[in-house]
């Protein structure tokens, strides 16, 4: 288990802020980071509640919610990170207590705009505990450097709010191979709808 502890730290840190997220080169501003993550989200349980993705997890219905921030879009990509090329993420957390799983998905060289986009363009991590039960903790998926299990996602929907923000819909599926004794978990009819994300125009 802290073989397994380790490795969400480390996926957790990867996609939320890149390899040198904090560190700030001469001439170049750090990388911002995202506004909450799950331990400091302080979004009012109605926000929380709020479900932009519904999929079903192995035949069970799932919700998520991508309302307190971790939707990221770096249109000129992140230094040291996927070689500095074009970079978003999304990030879905269960709805539904006591389940506290995170769906994360990253796109690598992301060309901001409608279309599909298959496994070697992808990255998806499922990680946490249907039951909330952290001794019980899952992870699925997110196989460096390519997607180990098919999976596709569809953005049908592209719209550009402001210059430093987009709000997106579309639809997902896939299954992602468990690690280590996790079992697989096949993802069915997501739609995910109405996700705002907070574009970053400048070179990291």
């Amino acid at each position: 288990m802290k073989y397994l502890t380790t490795i969400l730290a480390a996926l957790s840190l990867l996609v939320s802020c890149g390899n040198n997220s904090t560190a700030k080169e001469p001439g170049r501003d750090a990388v911002p980071p995202p506004t909450t993550t799950p331990e400091t989200a302080t979004a009012p349980p109605e926000a929380a509640k709020t479900a932009h993705l519904t999929c079903t997890l192995n035949g069970k219905a799932w919700k998520g919610n991508a309302a307190v921030g971790g939707q990221l879009y770096y249109a000129k990509g992140i230094t040291g990170m996927y070689g500095g090329l074009p970079y978003c993420s999304l990030a879905f957390s269960s709805t539904d207590a006591p389940d506290n799983r995170q769906m994360t998905i990253a796109f690598k060289n992301f060309p901001g705009k409608t279309g599909v986009y298959n496994k070697d363009k992808l990255e998806v991590l499922l990680s946490g505990s249907a039951t909330g039960d952290v001794k019980k903790a899952e992870l699925q998926g997110h196989k460096i450097p390519a997607q180990a299990t098919d999976f596709s996602l569809t953005i049908s929907d592209w719209k550009v709010t402001k210059a430093t923000e987009v709000v997106i819909s579309g639809t997902l599926s896939g299954t992602l191979k468990g690690v280590f004794d996790a079992p697989d978990v096949k993802i069915e009819n997501g739609v995910f709808t109405d996700v705002k994300i907070i574009v970053y125009n400048e070179k990291y």
